[in-house]
């Protein structure tokens, strides 16, 4: 599982380093597109360790995933509509939910994981 979460931060960074050398909007869209599909395999495949191991909240986990997921699809589609382009606040939303999903809510289940015998 870290290494699908590097996986992402490296993505998030590529978009970002590739926005500071001057590629904007339509340009950041193969990117941000593997992005999406990263972010929707991980949750996939997240759940079903869970839900393998009875985790106690997983509906709420799941939800915070349907939520992410439909802000970056609706991201997705408004950089191909050309009705918004990648800049600071979007960072600032994909790092937010990175460490916020990585560092809080990854972890709460990591201990459950642990506790049942996972590693």
């Amino acid at each position: 599982m870290d290494v699908e979460h590097q996986h992402l931060i490296a993505l998030v960074n590529t978009l970002h380093d590739r926005y500071q050398r001057g590629q904007h909007g339509r340009a950041l869209l193969p990117v941000f597109g593997e992005l999406v599909e990263a972010a929707r395999a991980h949750f996939e495949f997240e759940e079903s360790l869970l839900e393998k191991q009875d985790y106690p909240r997983l509906e709420e986990h799941k939800d915070e995933h349907r939520v992410l997921m439909d802000q970056l699809v609706e991201l997705e589609g408004q950089l191909r509509g050309g009705t918004k382009s990648i800049e600071g606040d979007t960072f600032e939303f994909l790092c937010d939910w990175l460490v916020d999903h990585i560092v809080n809510a990854d972890r709460d289940f990591a201990n459950h994981l642990r506790g049942a015998g996972v590693r």
